[in-house]
């Protein structure tokens, strides 16, 4: 474009002018940052209002206003100066939205040939490997070397630390307990998941930061293991000088309590309080544990005080975690609390579509599209259906037939993955078992059978289903409180219990199995 043909900010611009500006920004951002960087940060964003004095460019939420004015501003006032003159500074309007509402509407705006591929579906092209993330950090401090002149005083990462190469790296990563095979180009990101993945990234960009500590949950296979060790990985990919430890919970757990006896404190304790990067797996197994929590707690504020990053996983938000010192409670909600959900079906057909391609699997789409439409909530189940497909079309003289696959996975499925199954048919069942009436796990009566009857209900309402908290208590003419107590409270019985935890394993079983154990209506489960 011309410069006499650009827009001048001074002037209104109309709104027709201004979706033509951000149409074609994002075209040329596209090709200048890659695909997936696009896709990833720049879909919920739209071009708002041009002044002379501002540009307001709206965001979903602060990660990605954080992310994008640290790494992408230079490239958007670029862009922008193309078909633009005489604007002011870019700020960024936080809307709180960035759902599919979001991403219809700059695809509206900018146009399908900008979308080649669902936003949900990483390219299976995309690196996977540490060779190719260290050559595209290579290519890229290049490009900021050539873009920036180096001042004898500039302190940034890119000058203080050279890239590593991939044998030294994969030392770093052995040393500080990382998977190679968990990086963030392998992690399938989708809107479940979303925020997640966007502030594990943005906590390599500022340790300490940005979120601290950064506090991720959510069921089993789901991921969260999988983004601490890519922001580990990634962290020594940007900082290779600094000193990452990932371990789980248990093991600081083992560690310290082999550290008491042998009268080690000081080295334990040096060993995790002069970290710059601690990544914690499982931290729901601190709850119960006293004396490993007053531990703990010491090395948090250790950590914390130094500005060295902490980040956390768990199978449940803080709050729920058993018998866990609100000390630590608080102290884990300081940051940024964020929960990975299960995929939706798109996301499970590109997770599925990628591991096929990464394994070099034979399984045609046909058979990948009905896996994701059988498995939902767990995607190690997902990855373990498609081994199991792939063995059988090994074997199988004429291939594998999709009316055989039901058989093939039959004992994967479980009514967990049916979003159909709600707190009301978890009553009918739990009460069943228990001689009751569903009516009376939502009635005021506290006898000591309903009220164990009740609490069965709730947790597994709260493990087998989508429901909120709050929701859950609402099935139970309860607050979510109390669902927090009820569940609490049988998880201390069944430690103690054999009798009640084998009842509530029977119960586990007849849900996570379709009801076959139960004596007829089984049906009802899956209506």
């Amino acid at each position: 474009m011309h410069p006499d043909a650009r827009f001048d900010a001074k002037a209104p611009i109309e709104e027709k002018a201004l979706t033509l500006i951000w149409r074609q920004s994002c075209n040329e951002l596209k090709e200048s940052i890659g695909d997936m960087a696009f896709d990833r940060w720049f879909v919920p964003l739209s071009l708002v209002r041009v002044t002379g004095e501002e540009v307001i460019i709206s965001v979903p939420n602060s990660i990605y206003s954080l992310w994008v004015e640290t790494n992408y501003k230079a490239d958007l006032n670029r862009v922008l100066g193309t078909y633009l003159k005489n604007f002011g500074p870019m700020k960024f309007e936080v809307t709180g939205q960035g759902g599919e509402e979001d991403v219809a509407a700059v695809k509206n705006a900018v146009g399908e040939t900008v979308w080649e591929q669902p936003i949900e579906e990483i390219p299976t092209h995309a690196p996977a490997d540490l060779k190719a993330e260290i050559d595209k950090s290579k290519r890229k401090q290049k490009k900021n070397a050539a873009d920036k002149p180096v001042r004898p005083d500039d302190k940034s990462p890119q000058r203080r630390h050279e890239c590593p190469d991939l044998e030294r790296l994969r030392r770093l990563g052995a040393s500080a307990g990382l998977n190679e095979a968990h990086l963030f180009e392998n992690f399938v990101v989708s809107g479940t998941s979303r925020i997640a993945v966007a502030a594990s990234e943005a906590v390599t960009t500022e340790p300490g930061k940005t979120y601290q500590p950064l506090f991720i949950h959510s069921g089993s296979g789901l991921g969260k293991t999988h983004l601490l060790h890519a922001i580990g990985w990634r962290t020594l990919l940007l900082r290779p000088k600094s000193k990452v430890v990932f371990l789980s919970a248990e093991t600081f757990a083992n560690e310290y309590v082999t550290a008491l006896q042998a009268n080690a404190l000081t080295k334990f304790r040096n060993k995790y309080r002069k970290v710059d990067l601690l990544l914690i797996d499982d931290v729901q197994f601190l709850g119960n544990k006293g004396g490993m929590q007053e531990e703990f707690f010491h090395t948090f504020n250790s950590l914390n005080d130094s500005h060295k990053q902490i980040v956390m996983t768990s199978d449940m938000p803080p709050h729920e975690i058993r018998k866990l010192e609100s000390r630590l409670v608080t102290r884990f909600q300081w940051g940024l609390t964020s929960e990975i959900a299960p995929p939706d079906e798109a996301a499970r057909v590109a997770i599925l579509r990628r591991k096929r391609d990464e394994w070099e699997l034979k399984v045609s789409n046909e058979v990948i599209d009905f896996i994701a439409s059988r498995i939902h909530h767990n995607v190690r189940l997902l990855e373990g259906a498609l081994i199991r497909c792939s063995m059988v079309e090994k074997v199988s003289e004429n291939g594998i037939q999709i009316s055989e696959l039901e058989n093939v996975i039959a004992d994967l499925q479980t009514v967990t993955d049916c979003p159909r199954l709600n707190p009301e048919e978890i009553q009918e069942v739990v009460a069943e078992e228990y001689g009751l009436a569903a009516r009376e796990l939502h009635g005021r009566r506290r006898t000591a059978r309903i009220a164990e009857a009740r609490h069965v209900a709730m947790l597994f309402s709260r493990e087998l289903t989508d429901y909120s908290l709050v929701e859950i208590g609402e099935a139970f003419c309860r607050d979510h409180g109390t669902v927090i107590h009820g569940i609490n409270s049988l998880r201390g019985k069944m430690e103690k219990s054999t009798s009640i935890r084998g009842t509530v394993e029977k119960l586990r079983r007849t849900l996570t199995r379709g009801g076959s154990e139960r004596s007829g209506g089984s049906e009802a489960l899956l209506r």
